[in-house]
């Protein structure tokens, strides 16, 4: 035990000097609720009165326009970052320009949802909810924190596997929200938590509201483990070559990328651990090569997008807000990446015709020259 204490200690120590060098010369920095809940600093106000009369909480508009301005940001340097290490960057080469298209969809949806994660912040960090994340530090001990921690992902996990295959499930449901993080194509880092406003909320962003419901949990590991899974998120769809030790527990880039393979019927549901696919029979650790080449096949019309790679695409991010915003049903992305392809297929068919029909008339004629 004295081991774990002194490292307690130690990490307690770098984590408040971070804290002193680098957050507490900025002016009002402790008016800011995310600031307070990962340095409870005395500086800082309470989330909860403990006596009557005391000013407790912060305003609504306080988390919005944090999660507003940090969240796409955040989600977009990890992106980068992973995309660096994992090597994904280096390997795509000249698709990195394709990669813009989903750090729009990105930032546009997690500004379009900014307002649900503020209010659901604020009802469970200030006890407005009847949750079970507790303040202070100083309550319980560390192996006993990380087992809690181990339980949140667990419930985290059955959340999101459940939600996840019931958009797999329905058909206009798929199509109409879903299908917007599966357009991304090559999968790649930055469509991790790219996607619909309606799959995005109750999806990915409920899976960390949920679990302190029923799990209890620290408020400064409340907000680590909320960075720790987008930051997963966008590390599983990082490239299909990244295969972990402990794969069979849990769930790597490999199996994801499985997921992104398929459409509507699919397998691969979970985020963090395959036993619940494992239960449910929807696991499917491996892809023969030659179905690969199938499913690859059959969504070639999808695949041929790279005329859009050259160039900003505009009119796809005024999509994006559309339906973050108004939940039009719109197929997003699909209806306008088919209609150029279809414009160019139809193009390049009536230049068949036409040559077709030339050829046709040439042929009547030297069969009636002939007679």
């Amino acid at each position: 035990m004295e081991i774990v204490d002194t490292i307690e200690n130690l990490g307690s120590q770098g984590w408040w000097l971070i804290h002193d060098v680098f957050l507490d010369p900025i002016p009002h920095i402790h008016e800011n609720p995310f600031v307070c809940a990962m340095w409870e600093s005395t500086k800082c106000r309470p989330f909860i009165a403990t006596e009557e009369g005391q000013e407790a909480g912060f305003s609504f508009m306080s988390y919005m326009i944090t999660l507003a301005m940090m969240a796409p940001v955040i989600s977009c340097s990890m992106g980068t970052g992973i995309s660096i290490l994992t090597g994904e960057w280096a390997r795509s080469g000249k698709a990195t320009a394709f990669f813009q298209r989903e750090r729009w969809i990105t930032a546009v949806v997690l500004v379009a949802t900014s307002p649900f994660m503020a209010y659901s912040y604020k009802m469970l960090l200030e006890g407005h909810w009847s949750g079970y994340i507790y303040h202070g530090w100083a309550k319980g001990t560390l192996p006993g924190k990380l087992f809690e921690v181990l339980i949140f992902n667990i419930v985290a996990d059955t959340w999101f596997y459940f939600v996840h295959r019931l958009f797999h499930t329905f058909e206009w449901l798929y199509k109409t929200s879903h299908y917007l993080h599966h357009s991304a194509h090559p999968v790649n880092t930055y469509i991790g938590n790219g996607g619909d406003f309606i799959e995005l909320a109750i999806q990915g962003e409920m899976q960390v509201f949920f679990p302190p419901l029923f799990v209890p949990i620290n408020i400064r590991l409340f907000m680590l483990n909320a960075i720790f899974m987008q930051a997963y998120t966008l590390f599983l769809h990082s490239g299909e070559r990244i295969r972990m030790p402990l794969h069979q527990v849990v769930i790597d880039p490999y199996e994801h990328n499985i997921h992104h393979h398929y459409g509507f019927k699919n397998y691969n549901f979970a985020l963090y651990f395959t036993w619940w696919d494992v239960l449910m029979g929807t696991h499917k650790a491996s892809m023969p090569a030659w179905e690969k080449e199938r499913v690859a096949g059959s969504r070639k019309k999808v695949v041929e997008r790279t005329i859009a790679t050259e160039k900003p695409l505009g009119p796809l991010l005024l999509h994006t807000v559309i339906e973050c915003f108004a939940c039009f049903r719109v197929f997003s992305f699909g209806i306008f990446e088919e209609s150029k392809i279809s414009k160019a297929s139809r193009v390049r068919a009536m230049r068949g015709q036409a040559e077709g029909s030339a050829g046709g008339v040439q042929n009547q004629a030297e069969v009636a020259k002939s007679k």
